[in-house]
């Protein structure tokens, strides 16, 4: 007797059990190594973890994909997780995947705490700061990484936040939730006494295992899959009940039985040339998904699956025509082409067909990466479609009407020379994407009013309509490398991201001091802007690097939310004025004719300190003395308030990792006031009251950096188990030793015995000349006691 379940109801094993998504040099050779084998000594529990060294910027499109095709991912949040855009990246990916597929999430905190991942303290506010200040990083993709955070980091979880906490035993709690949520996934539905013992004698045969009496359907589904077999269990009453289909073996599937009952079909990356010729009656089918199959020719006739809602046929490279009767398909929601390059026109072969779009339930089409030539103009009849991809639609040169419901239209890389003037109809279009877009040298007069994201970037555009400054809803407006645009008219006061990096223009929008929501600017490489205006107070994000500016203007210090400042290779800038208290990263890398700069405290009046400020001036080789004596000045005075940190933090999570401050600049030796300091790049101190450090402020010498040294720097201290990572952009060469000084709260777990021993490691070719050691003691709130001569020149170097 059949099953009453729904065809859907039968749960589709996916091709991984797990994937672990983990920051390698914290975790990748301790605890994610154990916990992968103890996952894999679980009989056919299959994993997905990447060991390639996460270095580039972007992640792979197999890395997402393994996401997808997982059934539940362990997120291992350590100290220097979110440093990595990659692993941001991923975790974005799972939380969507989690909202959309009901993937399971089992989140790791690794010596950190919930509240430093839902709040980003610690070392997560600083990865936060430098994030921030890179162009590529816009508001939403922060603001994407934040809410994925907060969204991981408030289910429920495994805890291991001590260095010396039982990891066998968190390992093994891991790993029963991880079987108690596989376990869970099996189909609800009932299953007879006849099934049960036709599936006994089928694992048997092809698995050998004729001993086992009892059987644990998941793990066979899982292994089925691997084995390459098609599985078809029919019950006389042609209910298919069916396992996910591997068909990395199959060319042709011909279906022998009548499917009327199979509600979803799964054959990603198979080699499928076509699925069958005549017409199926598939009247309960809601999902195909043919992703990746690169062998895919053509489709057959769905003119009888009155009821499909989605199909995935990207990747499908040789596919060369899609049937017409999936174009009439009145419940199909989602249609992905992305990818089909073969793919030149939506319909048959006949060119000279005029196809007509009948699909009211449409809402995503996805043709990106194909090699269509023109959409139909019965497109206009999908009144239900509000995504529409044509991205890298190289033979894609203009649109016809388009449906008044679009609310996101992606354009980027396309051939398009201009977009029709109905497009201002599109009263719902709230993210507009041209990124790229060659031939594209003007907008229409009018655009849509409720637009939110505009992106030109890299297009040929000249000029921007007057209408713009209408456009009350546009908040993010992208104009990087625009270089034939000269001018700009007034800007929305709605804008709180103007990126015109690498455009040509002298000057900046007319209204600037008005646009009192503008929070990220970034001017990055306009080489003609030779000054600033004044700025909105609301700037928190100012990217300048590149220009030619030569001074910064006196009301500068007047932007008390301005946190971030990037000066990087600003080769004539000579002088920087008093800095507003708010900043917390500076970065004046290759800045050098610098000759002056005042930098920002670290406490506020009181000892609560305002962040974690970031101040670099690799390479600024004309720093003068006053400027570095200065700098160093202010590096003293924060250790000499650090005792404030312990109660400050007194009974906080916040305390388990801070950084006080962090400063990189042209210097050979180690500052008189470190007690304890060597020319090796290790040091063991003996200190009175171990328990009693609540920081420590460590300074380094580096050698001149080579030419070949790569943009980024990693370094390493240990101290017994504690672990502390962090980062140094360097960028180029330089003939300069620099001096690298910060401090950090010292976990006190580490401090058990009077004698601590650290170890300095830097990547690379750059060597550690130098390094010094200064404990800073729990005072009760009374002023520290630092041995320093009240003379200024005792401030400065050895």
């Amino acid at each position: 007797m059949a099953s009453s379940s729904p065809p859907n109801a039968f749960h589709v094993p996916k091709k991984y059990d797990v994937f672990i998504s983990f920051r390698g040099k914290d975790t990748r050779d301790n605890f994610v190594s154990h916990l992968l084998s103890s996952l894999e000594r679980q009989k056919r529990t299959h994993v997905f973890i990447d060991y390639k060294l996460q270095l580039g910027s972007e992640i792979s499109e197999e890395l997402f994909k393994a996401i997808e095709d997982s059934e539940i991912s362990i997120i291992v949040f350590s100290e220097n997780y979110v440093s990595s855009r990659w692993c941001l990246d991923e975790l974005v990916k799972i939380m969507e995947c989690k909202k959309e597929n009901g993937h399971d999430v089992i989140p790791v905190f690794y010596h950190v705490l919930p509240s430093q991942v839902r709040n980003q303290r610690g070392s997560y506010k600083i990865a936060f700061q430098k994030h921030a200040g890179k162009p590529e990083n816009n508001t939403a993709m922060l603001a994407k990484w934040r809410e994925a955070m907060v969204e991981a980091a408030n289910l429920s979880g495994k805890h291991s936040c001590k260095e010396n906490e039982n990891e066998a035993k968190l390992i093994e709690e891991i790993v029963k939730d991880v079987l108690c949520k596989l376990r869970s996934r099996e189909s609800s539905g009932d299953h007879d006494q006849l099934l049960h013992d036709l599936r006994g004698k089928l694992v048997s045969k092809l698995l050998d295992e004729g001993r086992k009496t009892e059987v644990d359907t998941y793990f066979i589904e899982r292994e089925l899959l691997r084995r390459k077999v098609m599985v078809v269990l029919d019950d006389g009453t042609n209910a298919v009940k069916g396992m996910r289909l591997d068909m990395s073996a199959i060319r042709d599937l011909d279906l022998k039985f009548c499917p009327k009952k199979l509600g979803i079909l799964l054959m990603p990356e198979s080699r499928l040339r076509k699925l069958w010729d005549e017409v199926k009656d598939l009247q309960n089918l809601k999902i195909i998904d043919l992703n990746g199959s690169r062998q895919l020719k053509e489709l057959p006739d769905f003119s009888l699956a009155l009821n499909l809602e989605e199909i995935v046929l990207a990747g499908c490279e040789r596919l060369c025509r899609v049937h017409s009767s999936i174009f009439s398909l009145h419940s199909l929601v989602v249609l992905n082409l992305d990818g089909c390059k073969k793919l030149k026109r939506l319909g048959g072969e006949n060119l000279s067909e005029v196809l007509n779009l009948d699909l009211p339930s449409l809402e995503r089409l996805s043709l990106s990466r194909s090699n269509i030539e023109s959409l139909p103009a019965s497109i206009k009849q999908c009144t239900k479609l509000i995504d529409l991809g044509l991205e890298d639609c190289k033979k894609l040169q203009y649109l016809p009407e388009l449906p008044q419901s679009i609310q996101d239209l992606y354009l980027g890389r396309s051939n398009i020379e201009r977009l029709p003037a109905s497009i201002k109809q599109l009263t719902k279009l709230t993210k507009l994407f041209l990124t790229d877009c060659e031939k594209l040298r003007s907008l229409p007069p009018e655009l849509p009013q409720f637009i939110k994201e505009l992106a030109l970037s890299g297009s040929n555009i000249e000029s921007l309509p007057p209408s713009l400054t209408q456009l009350e809803k546009l908040t993010n407006l992208y104009l990087q490398d625009c270089n034939k645009l000269k001018s700009l008219p007034e800007l929305p006061k709605s804008i709180e991201l103007l990126d015109l990096s690498g455009t040509n223009n002298e000057s900046l929008p007319p209204n600037l001091t008005q646009l009192e929501k503008l929070t990220n600017l970034y001017l990055k490489d306009c080489n003609k802007l030779k000054s600033l205006p004044e700025l909105p107070k609301s700037i928190e994000i100012l990217v300048l690097s590149g220009t030619d500016i030569e001074s910064l203007p006196p009301s500068f210090t007047q932007l008390e939310k301005l946190t971030n400042l990037y000066l990087r290779d600003c080769n004539k800038l000579k002088s920087l004025p008093e800095l507003p208290q708010s900043i917390k990263y500076l970065e004046s890398n290759n800045c050098t004719l610098l000759v002056t700069a005042v930098t920002p405290e670290v406490f506020a009046p009181g000892g609560a300190p305002r962040g974690v400020p970031m101040i670099n001036f690799v390479n600024c080789v004309k720093l003068d003395k006053q400027a570095r004596c200065s700098i160093l000045e202010k590096a003293y005075s924060s250790i000499r308030q650090i005792h404030h940190i312990d109660s400050v933090y007194e009974d906080s999570e916040e305390f388990l990792y801070a950084c006080i401050f962090h400063i990189c600049m042209p210097g050979s030796r180690i500052p008189k006031w470190f007690k304890h300091k060597t020319k090796t790049d290790s040091i063991t101190i003996r200190v009175d009251q171990p328990l009693q450090i609540v920081a420590c402020a460590y300074c380094v010498v580096l050698s001149p950096f080579p030419p070949n040294q790569g943009k980024e720097t990693f370094f390493t201290i240990q101290c017994g188990k504690s672990i502390s990572c962090w980062t140094l952009n360097v960028g180029r060469e330089s003939n300069s030793c620099h001096v690298v000084l910060w401090a950090e709260t010292f976990t006190r777990s580490t401090c058990t015995t009077s004698d601590l021993s650290f170890k300095f490691v830097v990547d690379g070719e750059i060597n550690m000349e130098r390094c010094g050691i200064f404990p800073i003691y729990a005072n009760q709130g009374k002023p520290l006691d630092v041995p320093m001569d009240r003379k200024r020149k005792r401030m400065r170097e050895e």
